[in-house]
């Protein structure tokens, strides 16, 4: 069992966190389709800090980074809050 999280984590937990963050990713990747075009992705990674490690995540568009999450759910919330905003736009609502 894990105890550590993507915000800091011991870097024997590293593997395993990368791994859930990129299961986490891929359904939001999936529903972004219906949003954007282009090849976009998330590659999953881990950080070394002073304290220990955390799991951070860069937005890709067509393999180019074009931003950088520490840790890796602010990534995941991002997308999240950018596919509402498309949707609210589709229905005819600003937000």
């Amino acid at each position: 069992m894990l105890e550590g999280s993507y915000f800091l984590c011991a870097r024997s937990e590293t593997a395993e966190l990368i791994e859930r963050a990129n299961r986490e990713a891929q359904p939001i990747l999936d529903e972004l389709k219906f949003f954007l075009c282009g090849n976009i992705g998330i590659r999953v990674y881990a950080v070394e800090h002073v304290m220990g490690y955390s799991i951070a995540g860069d937005l890709t568009v067509n393999d180019e980074v074009c931003r950088a999450y520490d840790p890796v759910d602010l990534c995941f919330l991002g997308l999240n809050e950018m596919m509402l905003k498309k949707l609210a736009e589709r229905m005819g609502k600003r937000v």
